[in-house]
């Protein structure tokens, strides 16, 4: 019986330290998204199909995003143009993410928009790159 006992217990210690040690891992790979996500620009994904020149202004609550070419005019395409958003890009980097870039990607800009899936996921792939890049630099 006492035997019976200690297995137990040393199982629900056993149990105990392996949460612990998946809730850390968790804890690691979401502060590293956060990290990526917050120092991921949106540069590629509104210079696609050829608009190398395009600048993008995101406004200071981060919901509304402007798009201007080479010349200064404001993009209003639906490959490039700029869009509302959910959650702030760089206060709320997760959130954006889930909120504004998935749907993005799954369905473009607007229902004008022609681009396919893959051209949208390849934009964002060379941004995310660079966030990756610029989250080693300063949070590591």
């Amino acid at each position: 019986l006492f035997k019976g006992l200690v297995i137990r217990q040393k199982m629900k210690i056993k149990f105990i330290v392996l949460s612990i040690s998946i809730f850390l891992i968790a804890f690691v790979l979401l502060l590293a998204a956060y990290n990526v996500l917050k120092y991921t620009p949106e540069l590629n994904i509104h210079r696609m199909r050829g608009a190398i020149g395009n600048q993008i202004y995101v406004s200071k609550d981060g919901h509304k995003e402007s798009v201007f070419n080479a010349e200064g005019k404001l993009v209003k395409d639906p490959v490039n143009m700029g869009s509302y958003n959910y959650c702030h890009p760089f206060e709320e980097p997760v959130g954006h993410f889930l909120k504004d870039i998935l749907p993005w990607l799954k369905w473009g800009n607007t229902r004008d928009d022609p681009t396919t899936f893959k051209e949208r996921l390849s934009a964002y792939y060379k941004d995310l790159k660079i966030g990756l890049k610029l989250a080693i630099k300063y949070e590591l």
